[in-house]
């Protein structure tokens, strides 16, 4: 299963997408 911290990657590089 995916790890929590390649869960939390996707998280960050979405909220940085958002923001720009």
């Amino acid at each position: 299963m995916v790890s929590f911290t390649t869960y939390m990657l996707v998280v960050v590089t979405i909220t940085i997408a958002v923001y720009q």
